[in-house]
């Protein structure tokens, strides 16, 4: 655990954060992301990382546009550093993030790669799971490696669970050879709910859907 001294806060994350908390989204679903933007580095701004996909979090967090924006994201804050982050998507919510999401993927690879990488898009989509009225959504959830095995990731797990509660149930979908993700979730009241999804196109992980019932 954290030393004494060094408490955990959950707090929404800010703009300025952004180097430390897309490195964290990108890690959280690296194939997924790399599948859905990684090819189109070539109309994209000049790189500022070793990938394009890792470049398009940070300026879609920073910019506060759509599933990466740094409003929806909470983050566990130890001594001063991000330990952790994770976002909560709720159902109403979906069709304002997608519209944002268009608009961020045109402002940083332009308009005429909008449809291609929403089509690659579309094919991760396969492996996620699709809410329902009244439901949330885990997402973007990963714990620095600095901070890991130290009670952090349940703490923050905990804290996004409590802000979803408003909801029926919230659901998460796990890469099914993340046993410890699996782990996780299971020993805080999640259950496999269905069929593992399976991807249709190489290079995008199979995943287990899981819910949590209110």
């Amino acid at each position: 655990m954290p030393k004494a001294s060094e408490k955990i806060s959950f707090v929404t994350a800010r703009a300025s954060q952004s180097n430390e908390c897309a490195m964290l989204i990108y890690s959280s679903g690296m194939e997924m992301f790399e599948f859905s933007f990684g090819k189109f580095a070539e109309t994209a701004p000049a790189l500022t990382s070793p990938s394009v996909a890792l470049d398009f979090i940070t300026f879609a967090f920073s910019h506060g546009y759509g599933f990466a924006s740094y409003r929806l994201h909470t983050v566990a804050v130890v001594g001063g550093e991000v330990a952790g982050i994770g976002a909560i998507y709720r159902k109403n919510q979906l069709w304002s993030l997608t519209a944002q999401e268009f608009f961020a993927i045109s402002r940083f690879f332009g308009i005429r790669r909008l449809m291609p990488i929403w089509r690659r898009c579309n094919k991760v989509g396969e492996v996620i799971s699709q809410q329902r009225h009244n439901e949330a959504y885990l997402a973007n959830f990963a714990v620095s490696p600095k901070f890991r095995r130290q009670g952090i990731g349940r703490a923050l797990a905990r804290n996004l669970i409590a802000q979803a509660q408003d909801r029926s149930a919230l659901l998460i979908d796990v890469v099914v050879d993340n046993t410890p993700a699996y782990r996780l979730y299971k020993s805080l009241g999640f259950q496999s709910c269905g069929k593992r999804l399976e991807a249709k196109t190489s290079g995008i992980p199979d995943t287990q859907p899981m819910r949590l019932d209110f």
